[in-house]
């Protein structure tokens, strides 16, 4: 008689690992110690901004509930050429006033 073998999942950071155990809540079929039917647990930093762009075009802008109150300025050099010169300044002066003052992440 074959001695069974006691398999268990080990994978907390699975989407359906809780308080040290699986909790998929259906019977699960182990490899190499992972469920066969594991998902990837994505954690996001407390203070994401994510920008989503399809087209050259920003569909959804996402923060995080636990940033205080934020603005996003878009800065569009290319339409501002068409505008008056009293935009193009001001903008540039906000850009500028901003480089001063925060940090460049990209």
């Amino acid at each position: 008689m074959d001695i069974p073998q006691h398999l268990e999942c080990d994978t907390p950071d699975c989407i359906y690992w809780k308080d040290g155990a699986c909790v998929k809540g259906t019977s699960v079929t182990i490899q190499e110690h992972r469920c066969v039917d594991y998902e990837e647990r994505i954690v996001l930093s407390p203070a994401t901004v994510t920008i989503e762009c399809s087209g050259g075009v920003v569909q959804n802008v996402y923060a995080s509930p636990d940033l205080p109150p934020i603005s996003v300025d878009l800065i569009d050099f290319d339409n501002l050429r068409d505008a008056p010169e009293e935009e193009l300044l001001h903008s540039q002066q906000q850009l500028k006033a901003v480089a001063e003052a925060h940090t460049h992440i990209f």
